[in-house]
């Protein structure tokens, strides 16, 4: 599919709706670099025909078109850790959909998820500081924290288990470490990952429980990011 919305936009580079078809195709194949470059020329486009003198500021085909690059990119961005760009398509994303709109609750919906992802890493950071400069304590209460609000972020879970095991509690450190292990089953690439004991929380080996969260984290089910492709050459 990729190659073909490629040879369409090689004979008609303003035909959006396969743009459009081609950021969802990049997006499922993960290769969310494309995906994110795909949706960064349709909304330039998109903004260039809006400036147009013929343009309708209320083409509600342009504004669905709009929405779903940034829902798209939104998640090719947690996809990647990026969880403040993240947000910023998200939001963008509601300010552009009617209120009524049959996808808006679920578009709300991953907009929340988005912003608690984005707080979650945020203090996964300060634990992680805390953690590099010797407050192991600090530390254990910033990675619990963020498990306050999502429950499944497993480097912090893996991180609290290094915590646990610094303080002395050693079965509060297996019990970290089996959570994290089962939902790192999700993702085998990282179960090899996920068997090291790690003595730093931010150390290299944490790599592949990081990657297995993002793919994780980003596997909501937004509203619009995943939709089909466009069956109409109308956009």
């Amino acid at each position: 599919a990729v190659n073909a919305y490629t040879t369409a936009l090689e004979l008609d580079p303003l035909f959006l709706t396969v743009l459009s078809n081609r950021i969802a195709c990049y997006l499922q194949l993960g290769e969310l670099a494309r995906c994110i470059k795909d949706a960064d020329a349709l909304v330039e486009k998109l903004d260039a025909i809006a400036m147009g003198e013929d343009a309708n500021p209320n083409d509600p085909k342009a504004a669905a078109m709009r929405v779903k690059a940034l829902t798209r990119r939104g998640t090719a961005y947690c996809l990647q850790g990026k969880y403040e760009n993240a947000v910023v398509d998200y939001q963008s994303a509601v300010t552009l959909t009617p209120p009524a709109a049959a996808g808006t609750p679920l578009l709300l919906d991953d907009l929340r998820r988005v912003d608690a992802l984005c707080r979650c890493s945020l203090l996964k950071a300060e634990g992680d500081a805390a953690f590099g400069s010797g407050d192991v304590q600090q530390a254990l209460e910033k990675y619990t924290e963020v498990l306050g609000i999502e429950a499944t972020f497993v480097s912090a879970i893996s991180n609290r288990a290094a915590c646990n095991m610094a303080l002395g509690d050693p079965l509060a450190c297996v019990n970290d470490c089996t959570t994290a292990l089962e939902l790192l089953a999700l993702d085998s690439n990282a179960t090899r990952d996920a068997a090291l004991v790690v003595p730093g929380a931010t150390s290299d080996s944490g790599k592949g429980r990081e990657q297995a969260e993002k793919k994780k984290a980003a596997a909501f089910p937004a509203a619009t990011s995943r939709g089909g492709e466009e069956r109409s050459g109308q956009w």
